[in-house]
């Protein structure tokens, strides 16, 4: 393998090891972004880093990043990257809808 081939390689293999917890780290928890319940419509979760935060209603994304996976109001769950189910008003919908 000539060097221009190998340049690629090598570029990834150096920033792996010198720069791991940029590749593979989630973000940094902050309790800056507390809410407040009435701010929310779908109503309020916990994230990761144990910060209220406002859930998200149906058809919305959820599970963008692995680490958002617990963040669809009550009710629905992460479903196919949106939140489906019924929620507290009854609506329903799922992916197949």
């Amino acid at each position: 393998m000539d060097n221009s081939r190998k340049a690629p390689y090598l570029v990834m293999i150096v920033s792996l090891l010198f720069f791991p917890s940029n590749v593979f780290s989630t973000p940094l928890c902050s309790s800056d972004n507390e809410v407040q319940p009435s701010e929310c419509p779908h109503g309020t979760v916990t994230n990761r880093c144990g910060n209220t935060v406002c859930a998200k209603g149906l058809r919305e994304p959820c599970m963008v990043y692995r680490w958002e996976r617990d963040l669809c109001g009550g009710g629905t769950f992460c479903g196919c990257g949106f939140c489906m189910g019924c929620n507290n008003n009854l609506q329903c919908w799922d992916c197949g809808s």
